[in-house]
């Protein structure tokens, strides 16, 4: 995977060097998002994406205990380990959400670039990819656990926690839509009226 995303990346500096070469100002300014896009056709290199699925292992177990503590459910929890009444589960590196957070993020890149004029709204859009996937994984991991408490820990192994990724990464499209329509009115109203031409 290292040396895939070296590789990679490689041939997309080259292939922009080029571009830099070769294009005048307008064109690359008309093109820039595009060549910076093309980032994401290189794999992450292995020590980033560890440190991404720690620190999502990490951030969604604490949004997790927190939701455990906020709906009275009895939990101890030990770094990524819960304790709950009856069952024991851990948050897993494969639990971490990291594919659907970077699906999220590509998703932010394109509607903000689309749909957004304000270069401080696109960056809030953004920035708001990570609360959204804490806050998504945590909910996930309280539903199993709490399936697993009130129903029985054969429930680690159901559908919701074997595949029900695709349907949280949905759920997540639910605040992440609200935002950007938020950040669209406020970006209509910063434009100034047009001119009357003569």
């Amino acid at each position: 995977q290292d040396l895939l995303a070296l590789a990679m990346g490689s041939l997309v500096l080259l292939f922009i060097g080029l571009c830099c070469w070769f294009l005048n100002r307008p064109t690359l300014r008309a093109v820039a998002f595009p060549l910076g896009f093309l980032v994401f056709l290189a794999p992450l290199p292995l020590f980033v994406e560890n440190g991404l699925e720690i620190f999502l292992q990490h951030g969604s177990s604490i949004v997790a205990q927190g939701v455990f503590q906020l709906i009275g459910t009895p939990v101890f929890r030990d770094g990524t380990v819960f304790h709950l009444p009856g069952f024991t589960m851990q948050v897993a590196p494969e639990c971490s959400g990291i594919h659907s957070t970077l699906a999220l993020f590509i998703t932010s890149l394109i509607a903000g670039h689309v749909l957004l004029r304000s270069n401080r709204n696109r960056a809030i859009l953004t920035l708001a990819v990570l609360p959204i996937a804490l806050l998504r994984n945590g909910l996930r991991v309280t539903i199993i656990g709490e399936l697993c408490v009130r129903i029985g820990p054969e429930m680690i192994n159901s559908f919701i926690h074997r595949h029900g990724g695709p349907i949280f990464f949905i759920l997540s499209l639910v605040p992440f839509t609200l935002l950007l329509f938020l950040l669209i009115k406020t970006d209509r109203k910063g434009i100034p009226p047009a001119q009357p031409t003569a």
